[in-house]
């Protein structure tokens, strides 16, 4: 039987839930992991936590690149799909899987040759957390073909109804990476006691457990779109993808630069607070993940109904994706709010790490709901193919964290500033987007009425 869901008809409610159901499952696994993953680390001490969140910064970057091809994927394929027309949803998978595969070798190979003056940008200063955030580093770049080609094809198939499937392989590879990290950062069994290399080993092998079994699936689609990956794909699809995909890679990649800027900015209060900032972002991960989650739902549920020029379905299905959003983004900020201490007491060892996490937590809760937002808009906007305006937005404003975290990090507030900064630009792009959204909403309906 077809996994494939269409989105374009039948009731709302129920097609969501069931479509977006397996992609926030794959999100709380990925949660699950992360936690998992800090536990390990935190047991090592914030040294190490230091040098993985160092080094994590680069696989965050290949997320960030990779996101050309996914979102030109889940773009255009979702259109495509939603008019019937098998032929593009073949083309453009295809190109955006070979896009992908390219961009993971190049970043395999720059990440490995340039390992050293990647890690020590961060000023650790320290030898031993420098040694084992490039051997991380390393590790995980071996890997980087798959970790750029699985979000890919995750995307063409979400794009085309089935979540099921991307949510079976990433749930393989997250449990092979949870179980895994466990053994060979302690060494349990047979294993040896890795350390921070075990748990990079674990990451690389889940990619490409992942890949296996996205890439079974693939020659399990129905023969109308199945994809043939043996020869280049035509240069007007490749375009096609990058021109679609490439500003919201490109605030993807800003994002991470911007990221590690800050990173840099955080160095100077010590490893504690670099720790303190990377276990943070892993709690985030309550909210952002999820929120993630329902914006690659809505891009799919947009774009299949903007393919038939829908958009009275559109209109509902936003309204349930925002509510289903709001609740989650108020979860978090209760969790971080209120429970940000006990949180990071479960990730982190030393009582200074312990109280500046309470800290950044309380700071961070008040953005969670807006964050939510921003994600959510952000895919809505992906899903009618507009995807300049969100990624503009995104990009100005969140590089004014910068200039305002320097501000405030010389102020009493300390490295409290930074985390006021990172909250209070949340905030602002959670109000913006979605403003902006609704008036070229209004803009889209007035023009339709005119054709």
């Amino acid at each position: 039987m077809s996994q494939n869901i269409d989105l374009t008809t039948g009731s709302i409610s129920q097609k969501l839930i069931k479509f977006t159901l397996p992609i926030l499952g794959s999100s709380f696994i990925g949660m699950t992991y992360t936690f998992v993953d800090m536990i390990c680390i935190g047991a090592l001490g914030s040294g190490s936590v230091a040098a993985v969140g160092s080094a994590g910064f680069f696989m965050w970057f290949a997320n960030a690149s990779s996101a050309m091809a996914r979102i030109g994927t889940q773009v255009l394929t979702s259109q495509a799909y939603g008019r019937k027309n098998y032929d593009d949803v073949k083309k453009y998978s295809e190109a955006a899987i070979w896009i992908n595969l390219l961009f993971g070798l190049l970043v395999a190979i720059l990440l490995t040759a340039f390992n050293k003056e990647l890690i020590e940008y961060f000023n650790l200063g320290d030898a031993k957390i420098i040694l084992e955030g490039r051997q991380y580093l390393v590790i995980i770049a071996l890997a980087m073909p798959f970790t750029y080609v699985n979000p890919v094809i995750s995307a063409m198939l979400n794009s085309v109804g089935d979540s099921k499937s991307p949510f079976v392989a990433n749930a393989a590879g997250l449990v092979f990476n949870i179980v895994f990290d466990v053994l060979l950062v302690f060494g349990l069994g047979p294993f040896p006691a890795l350390g921070v290399i075990g748990a990079g080993i674990a990451t690389s092998f889940a990619a490409v457990l992942t890949f296996v079994i996205l890439l079974y699936r693939l020659t399990k689609l129905p023969a109308h779109i199945k994809l043939k990956l043996s020869k280049i794909p035509a240069r007007e699809n490749l375009f096609a993808i990058m021109r679609t995909g490439f500003p919201s890679a490109l605030q993807s990649t800003l994002y991470c630069c911007y990221s590690i800027v800050l990173a840099r900015i955080i160095s100077q209060f010590g490893a504690t607070s670099i720790a303190v900032q990377k276990v943070g972002g892993q709690i985030e991960s309550i909210s952002w993940m999820t929120a993630d989650g329902l914006a690659i739902a809505a891009t799919a549920f947009v774009g299949q109904n903007y393919g038939v020029k829908n958009f009275e379905r559109i209109r509902d299905g936003i309204r349930i994706l925002s509510r289903f959003t709001l609740l989650f983004g108020l979860f978090a900020t209760v969790l971080l709010i209120f429970y940000g201490g006990p949180l990071y007491s479960i990730f982190l060892r030393e009582p200074e790490s312990i109280l500046g996490g309470a800290s950044y937590a309380r700071i961070l809760g008040f953005s969670q709901i807006f964050m939510c937002l921003e994600l959510l808009y952000i895919g809505i906007f992906n899903g009618h193919g507009e995807t300049r305006i969100p990624a503009l937005m995104s990009i100005l404003l969140t590089g004014s964290r910068i200039p305002i975290a320097l501000i405030l990090s010389k102020t009493s507030l300390g490295v409290d500033g930074i985390w006021w900064a990172i909250s209070g630009t949340s905030i602002v792009k959670g109000t913006t987007i979605p403003l902006v959204f609704y008036l070229y909403q209004h803009r889209l309906k007035k023009n339709h009425v005119v054709e």
